[in-house]
């Protein structure tokens, strides 16, 4: 897999492309920050809460089939991995990514669409579906932002 292209550098890439370089090509660890620290932490206990809603990021829990953290996914015809915060898998045969945000502004930004949008292909690929939208959790503000993921974006 030293080869296929993580989610999170499609991520990095959209965000500071040198990180991605520092990275991959030249092999150096980029230390995690203290608010990514903060936010990984927060992802757990948003794990914890999501078993206890009545409402699960605006969708009815009985609407809901199934709930998965942190899925591991991958894609060999993609060469492309990474591990989704949340999957809800509706009723309906729906898939919908979930990407845990904890920031203190909650907008959605040009490099988190392009990961949920991999993690839309990825999704597409293992499942045989078709993702056609994903949402953003802005943890600190309790706040839903639902984006449609079209075939151009992906």
């Amino acid at each position: 897999m030293d080869d296929w292209v993580q989610v999170s550098d499609i991520t990095q890439f959209f965000y500071c492309p040198r990180k991605v370089y520092f990275r991959r090509v030249l092999g150096l660890e980029i230390a995690p920050r203290p608010k990514m620290e903060l936010g990984k932490e927060e992802h757990e206990k948003e794990h914890e809460r999501v078993e206890h809603r009545k409402n699960v990021y605006g969708i009815k829990r009985e609407e809901i089939s199934k709930i998965c953290h942190d899925l591991m996914i991958e894609s060999e015809k993609l060469g492309l991995y990474g591990k989704i915060d949340s999957v809800v898998f509706l009723e309906s045969g729906e898939i919908i990514p979930v990407e845990l945000k904890y920031t203190h502004t909650p907008e959605v930004i040009r490099n988190w669409r392009k990961q949920l949008t991999a993690y839309a292909l990825l999704l597409d690929d293992k499942y045989n579906a078709r993702v056609r939208r994903g949402i953003f959790y802005f943890q600190q503000q309790k706040k839903v932002v639902e984006i449609e993921i079209t075939h151009q974006d992906k």
